[in-house]
């Protein structure tokens, strides 16, 4: 596991992960009472643009590409 912040390849990487369709993503619920996937940012992981970090942390391979 690693926390946030990440690099902006890592953010790339995450998000490459929950596009992948291969694995389940990691998700969340947005201000709307929503369920959605969670979008990566430098920060951290968060449920709608702008909106805050509910999620600080990933598992390690899912932010170096060895999950392809």
């Amino acid at each position: 596991m690693i926390k946030a912040p990440w690099t902006p390849d890592q953010v790339k990487n995450l998000q490459d992960y929950q596009n992948n369709g291969r694995f389940h993503p990691f998700t969340g619920t947005n201000s709307k009472g929503q369920k959605v996937d969670l979008i990566p940012t430098e920060a951290g992981w968060i449920a709608e643009e702008n909106g805050p970090i509910v999620q600080d942390w990933c598992h390690d391979f899912m932010s170096d590409k060895c999950w392809k």
